[in-house]
């Protein structure tokens, strides 16, 4: 049996229906849970969606199970949240009592120079000190969503190729026994052992009317998974 938390063996995820149930459950209940746990239950839904042919339109996963090289086109808003959450604020560093706020903006201009997990850990480790961990969800963003996280544009690592349909959905698609059985119908096993290898570039480089009956076909198999 697959867990979306599986250190703790909780909240089910086998089955397509699982999935939905279990996605549309933390995005009701998700100020509940750590920082942590979210990253953990969303990289398991995004592995287990994956693995179904499945695209969870959600946009807490898409933040939550992000590990890539690019910063949030919201970053500096979130480092100006934690700013203001700070303000007034003293903290020990390095044996000296300094202002939180200066040391926040040290932490903020290293950001062309270190990767975005490595400022994660700066953020986890300024929270900690600052005494701002309670102020999650409320008055800022907790250093993961900080980091990877947009409100305004939560896919924005996914090229949107037409009509609500991504990248990211099309890759998931290839996974999808329905979807590969459509293609198959309409296009030959031949075309889709090829478009399975790559199929972004695939469907870019495809007539109009084709790609609008490939992302008809995408969204009738996530319908029925």
């Amino acid at each position: 049996m697959r867990y979306a938390l599986p250190t703790k063996r909780l909240y089910p995820i086998e089955t397509a229906e699982q999935v939905k149930t279990a996605a549309a459950y933390f995005d009701k209940y998700l100020d509940k849970f750590h920082p942590a746990e979210r990253v953990a239950i969303a990289d398991s839904m995004e592995k287990r969606a994956s693995e179904l042919g499945m695209f969870i339109d959600n946009p807490w996963v898409y933040n939550y199970s992000r590990k890539g090289s690019t910063y949030s086109p919201d970053f500096d808003l979130h480092m100006k949240m934690r700013k203001e959450a700070c303000m007034g604020k003293k903290i020990e560093h390095n044996g000296k009592e300094i202002n939180a706020v200066e040391l926040l903006d040290k932490v903020a201009s290293l950001k062309d120079r270190v990767k975005p997990k490595e400022m994660i850990d700066l953020l986890h480790d300024f929270d900690k000190k600052a005494c701002v961990t309670a102020d999650y969800d409320r008055k800022m963003r907790d250093p993961f969503f900080t980091v990877y996280g947009s409100s305004s544009k939560p896919l924005y690592d996914h090229e949107k190729l037409v009509s609500d349909v991504y990248a990211k959905q099309l890759e998931s698609a290839v996974l999808n026994e329905g979807f590969i059985n459509k293609m198959a119908e309409s296009y030959g096993s031949d075309f889709v052992d090829g478009f399975k290898q790559d199929p972004v570039n695939v469907y870019q480089s495809m007539p109009t009317p084709d790609k609008q009956n490939i992302l008809n076909i995408v969204r009738e198999s996530s319908d029925v998974g």
